[in-house]
C-alpha cells in the first residue's frame, strides 16, 4: 500500500491508489479502518457521461461495503472545515459501527 496522504483534516488516508475494488481507475483517498473512500471531483464530473460512470462505480463500491463521500474541488478549497468535519464524523461513526 502506498504511503499515507493527508487530506488536511488531520487524518492520513491511503492516497490516489489504484481502484482495487473495480479493477479500473483510482480513488483519491481510502481509509481502510472505516472502509471509506473520499473522492474530490473536478468540474468534468458534472458532465453526463462522467456522472453516470461515477454513480455506477459508487454503487459497485457500496455493494462491497464501502462508503463513498464525494466533494467538489471548490468545497475542499472554500469549505475545508465543513468537509473535514463531515469526513471525521463519518470515519468515527463507521469505525464504531464496525467494532465487534
Amino acid at each position: 500500500m502506498p504511503p499515507g496522504r493527508r487530506i488536511g483534516c488531520g487524518m492520513t488516508f491511503c492516497g490516489v491508489i489504484p481502484c482495487i475494488f473495480t479493477g479500473r481507475g483510482s480513488v483519491d483517498f481510502y481509509c481502510p479502518a472505516a472502509k471509506l473512500v473520499v473522492e474530490v471531483d473536478g468540474g468534468y464530473h458534472l458532465e453526463a457521461a462522467q456522472a453516470e460512470y461515477d454513480l455506477e462505480r459508487t454503487e459497485y463500491l457500496n455493494a462491497r461495503g464501502l462508503l463513498v463521500l464525494r466533494f467538489r474541488n471548490d468545497e475542499m478549497e472554500n469549505h475545508q472545515g465543513g468537509v473535514c468535519r463531515t469526513i471525521q464524523e463519518t470515519v468515527s461513526k463507521r469505525i464504531q459501527e464496525m467494532a465487534p
